[in-house]
């Protein structure tokens, strides 16, 4: 699945983008949330926005407490990410367990060791995430290891969910769909195009979607 990824500083381009997306119908919509509190730049972000469009979204919360996000709407979301460097396993298993009608998808940054997700998956969680940038603006270069990194946890859980967040392209799509991740969050290489919804048709083709 190809998600259209919405991380901006300025409600004016939250808006214009969510507006985009509409016209794409995009299945799915991928909303950075930071607050200040993991990553120094807070970003834009409106749950009440969010769900007065009608969009379907996951929510990337990048934050030291996910609790208090989902308290103020991110549990509209069908599914949340949360960052392994922020929640124990086990505090992540008390907001599973605290909202069973979410998914919920433990990411990890570039420098995280992968056997880092073991105790998650130990706990039940079945759904990851790569986040394959710096975490922060959009528009950076993919981390050269996020292949390997994806044939790893594939091999040591080959049935989950495996969305790469940052840096995907038309270049290296393919590759990171071949190697086993199934769901890619696109920023800067789609909104960035001439012709978005050409570029959203073309990135869907790219892995037979």
């Amino acid at each position: 699945m190809i998600y259209p990824a919405l991380n901006t500083l300025e409600e004016e381009v939250f808006r214009k983008k969510l507006g985009i997306v509409a016209e794409l119908g995009a299945e799915i919509l991928h909303v950075d949330f930071a607050d200040g509190s993991w990553l120094a730049r807070p970003n834009f972000c409106s749950w009440p926005q969010l769900m007065a469009s009608g969009i379907k979204f996951e929510a990337h919360l990048m934050v030291n407490n996910p609790l208090l996000a989902l308290q103020a709407g991110a549990d509209k979301a069908i599914r949340v990410i949360i960052q392994a460097e922020c929640v124990t396993p086990e505090k992540a298993k008390i907001l599973k367990s605290a909202y069973p009608n979410l998914e919920f998808v433990i990411s990890v940054v570039a420098e995280t060791p992968l056997e880092t997700l073991t105790p998650y998956a130990v706990l039940g969680f079945k759904s990851f995430q790569l986040l394959a940038v710096p975490p922060g603006e959009s528009g950076q270069v993919q981390d050269s290891n996020t292949i390997a990194r994806i044939k790893k946890i594939k091999s040591v859980f080959p049935d989950c969910n495996l969305e790469v967040d940052g840096g995907v392209n038309e270049n290296n799509l393919g590759a990171l769909f071949t190697a086993g991740a199934n769901r890619f969050a696109v920023s800067s290489a789609l909104f960035s195009a001439p012709d978005i919804k050409e570029k959203y048709k073309f990135l869907k083709n790219l892995i037979g979607i």
